[in-house]
């Protein structure tokens, strides 16, 4: 009897288990086809869609179009302006020193040179040695003719020792002292407005004036440089030096002395000499005093021996 009611219990429950495997089978099979027709709607546009969907796209395509044709008309138009570079400001300067047949022949012909391209001599040294006869020139010249300038000056040398052209970039220089002088142009004004509104003191007025001349110091110092600078990168400096070999010459006497002139030095000489003598016996004063004093002591006893 138990044996049959365990047997109908265990069947029972297999009958419950196959039930739900059955329904949860079916839940899941429902499940997959409805996201398979959710799937299906969303990947398949019906066809008033793809009708409304196309004007819009043609409509956008032309807007395109529109904006690359106006962009292509403000390139045309209005051109992107390049940013020019800033002035450069460069020294040029050359040294030069050559032989030449006939140095003022030379120098002639450089003057000449000069006057041809706006130049000007700002020294001249002429030499005459032993052996050679020389002129050591500076030369200004605009920087626009400075290479004509020593293009025409070498042919006249019948050999060049040397030729050195240099060129220095000075244009960070020149911008950042430019900018410093316009900062301390504009502290300047500002020393001026307290000046005029704010110090009222005598005490405030005279350390105002102080600090206001440091700074007219400082622009000055610096305008004084940026005019140098403009003027070495204006005019190129050229320095050249023209020699020619010559005979041995012994230099001649500047001029005769005479008689009278030499019997003057001499006397001049002997009096100069006892001078020094006796200005030499000063510093020996203690020694002579000491042997004019043995000298005394010794002549002293001789003398009482006599006696």
């Amino acid at each position: 009897m138990k044996k049959n009611r365990l047997l109908f219990l265990i069947t029972i429950i297999m009958w419950f288990l196959v039930v739900a495997c059955s329904n949860r089978t079916d839940v899941i099979d429902q499940r997959a086809s409805n996201d398979e027709k959710s799937s299906n709607t969303t990947t398949q546009p019906s066809s008033e869609e793809i009708t409304t969907a196309e004007p819009s796209y043609s409509k956008k395509t032309s807007s395109n179009n529109e904006n690359s044709s106006d962009v292509g008309e403000i390139d045309a138009s209005n051109p992107v302006e390049v940013a020019q570079p800033a002035k450069q400001f460069i020294i040029r300067s050359a040294d030069i020193k050559m032989m030449v047949p006939d140095v003022m022949k030379a120098t002639s012909d450089i003057e000449k040179i000069l006057s041809k391209y706006n130049g000007l001599i700002s020294d001249s040294k002429l030499e005459t040695l032993s052996n050679s006869f020389s002129n050591k020139l500076t030369l200004r010249v605009p920087v626009i003719n400075f290479d004509k300038t020593i293009n025409e000056i070498t042919p006249l040398a019948e050999y060049i020792d040397y030729r050195n052209v240099v060129s220095e970039d000075v244009t960070k220089n020149y911008v950042d002292t430019e900018v410093r002088l316009k900062n301390k142009r504009e502290v300047e004004k500002r020393f001026i407005e307290v000046l005029r509104n704010q110090a009222k003191t005598v005490r405030d007025i005279l350390e105002v004036e102080r600090q206001l001349n440091e700074i007219r110091t400082e622009i000055e110092s610096a305008e004084s440089y940026l005019n140098s600078l403009k003027d070495k990168v204006s005019l190129s400096t050229i320095t050249v030096e023209v020699y020619q070999t010559v005979n041995y010459q012994k230099p001649p006497n500047t001029y005769n002395k005479s008689v009278f002139t030499d019997m003057r030095e001499a006397l001049s000489s002997g009096w100069y000499g006892i001078l020094s003598l006796f200005i030499f016996a000063l510093h020996l004063w203690p020694l002579i005093f000491i042997i004019a004093t043995a000298l005394s002591v010794v002549y002293f006893l001789k003398w009482r021996k006599r006696k």
